[in-house]
């Protein structure tokens, strides 16, 4: 700063002229010395920065609200994704237990049917018997036929495949008809009555088996019983 006043007060030194002239600068010295003073006064104050606009104060606030709100939607979207894949998934299990529901219906409502005949008229009881057995055999077969969804990883569908054939043995009701049948035809050796009770009792267990094998497929896959059975 020193130097460069220095220097304009050099330039503001006066060239004179004789013969009694009065002394004036000269046109180069004029304007340098008011370019000089124009660079102090931007080494001394510097030059002023425009103050920054609302809008512009406003701009950093705005993009991190829009950030935010960019990364609020994407877990928005994310969490509707997952929850319709669950739905999705829920629903095809439940659909896979109603199939399995719907194949052994018939066995099931002939067995009752059975249950509540009067022992005491053989020929009465033996075509309903008869007719629940050939029914409970279809409903076997029919249960063959019931597979998970694609969808599904390989280790679920596998669960579910043997949980499938867990609920299809359960139509074992069959070997407790021929064994009612074997009765009512007229062999009422004790070892025939045990047969009935033994092929009703490994019926029943495989029954509450099929339930217990589907609902374990089913939370290895994500989804409760509530979700399924009591849909």
């Amino acid at each position: 700063m020193t130097a460069i006043i220095g220097g304009i007060a050099g330039l503001i030194e006066p060239s004179t002229f004789r013969f009694g002239q009065q002394e004036t600068p000269s046109r180069r010295r004029i304007a340098a010395i008011s370019f000089a003073v124009f660079i102090v006064s931007l080494v001394g104050g510097g030059i002023a920065a425009p103050k920054p606009t609302p809008e512009e104060r406003a701009r950093p606030e705005q993009a991190a609200k829009a950030e935010a709100e960019a990364e609020r939607k994407e877990k928005e979207q994310a969490a509707q994704a997952k929850a319709k894949k669950q739905k999705t998934r829920e629903n095809e299990i439940s659909a896979l237990w109603s199939k399995i529901v719907d194949a052994e219906k018939d066995c099931s409502r002939r067995a009752d049917i059975v249950s509540k005949l009067n022992w005491n008229d053989h020929y009465a009881a033996y075509r309903p018997v008869q007719e629940a057995r050939e029914a409970c055999r279809k409903s076997y077969w029919a249960m063959q036929k019931v597979k998970p969804s694609k969808s599904l990883s390989r280790s679920e569908r596998d669960a579910f495949d043997e949980a499938i054939e867990v609920c299809a043995d359960a139509n074992l009701v069959p070997n407790v008809l021929c064994s009612i049948l074997t009765v009512l035809n007229g062999d009422m050796r004790p070892s025939a009555v045990q047969g009935i009770r033994d092929a009703g009792e490994l019926a029943q267990a495989t029954v509450a088996q099929c339930v217990v094998s589907f609902l374990k497929a089913a939370e290895g896959a994500g989804v409760s019983v509530e979700q399924v059975i009591l849909k």
